[in-house]
């Protein structure tokens, strides 16, 4: 929760930095994707306007980042009527559409329309040309939102299209470990702990489940069994 004094600070930061950037469409994108994150959908529309107004490429980028925080401040009605104008676009590019489609079932979510989320999705997951930090950034919303079963398809569908994505799979093996899903878990964690090191809280939980086994967790992850090679 952001305390009175700091929100008074932050909204004279973001004053400055739109005076002081008002014609950097560059910097604006970035304050944009700000505006998203936290849910500041005020600012995220007057940076659409800038970019309307002076006809910038990436103002449905922009769109796409007003949505998001939307989604952010749970206006999810708002954020479902601004989603359909922009998928309504003549000849909108694949990559808005798949963004869009993500979003689409995040709000249908919200809404309470599962039905129409489960169908938005399934259509996102057929489109080409899909990135798995996309889908990871989707699944992320989804577990936010306390929607396990898209998540972790969501979920499944990045680590497949990007086997190597260490984010991605690293969600996917914290996923199964809510579950206690163990067959899945230990499975993902044997390709996981063969890339860069992962994370030593998600480490620890997961030989915290296996209760202390120091014999069956060497067997699975043989480098990570002492607490020195977490680090």
């Amino acid at each position: 929760m952001i305390r009175e004094g700091d929100l008074e600070a932050l909204t004279k930061a973001i004053e400055r930095v739109m005076a002081d950037f008002k014609d950097d469409p560059d910097s604006l994108l970035s304050l944009g994707d700000f505006a998203a994150t936290t849910g500041q959908v005020e600012l995220a529309r007057k940076i659409r306007a800038l970019f309307i107004d002076h006809q910038w490429n990436g103002e449905t980028a922009i769109h796409l980042m007003e949505i998001e925080a939307l989604l952010t401040a749970k206006q999810y009605a708002k954020a479902l009527s601004g989603i359909q104008e922009l998928l309504n676009t003549p000849e909108l590019e694949l990559q808005f559409v798949n963004v869009g489609q993500g979003l689409q079932a995040i709000a249908q979510y919200g809404v309470g329309d599962p039905v129409a989320a489960y169908l938005s999705l399934t259509a996102l997951l057929s489109q080409p040309n899909l990135r798995s930090e996309s889908l990871l950034a989707i699944a992320d919303r989804l577990l936010a939102m306390g929607q396990l079963k898209p998540a972790r398809e969501v979920l499944d569908q990045a680590v497949i299209l990007d086997p190597q994505n260490q984010a991605a799979l690293s969600r996917l093996v914290e996923f199964d470990l809510n579950a206690k899903d163990m067959t899945t878990m230990i499975k993902n964690l044997q390709i996981l702990v063969k890339m860069r090191k992962p994370s030593y809280e998600l480490m620890t939980r997961i030989k915290t489940l296996l209760k202390g086994d120091n014999y069956l967790f060497s067997l699975i992850a043989p480098n990570y069994s002492k607490p020195w090679n977490f680090q």
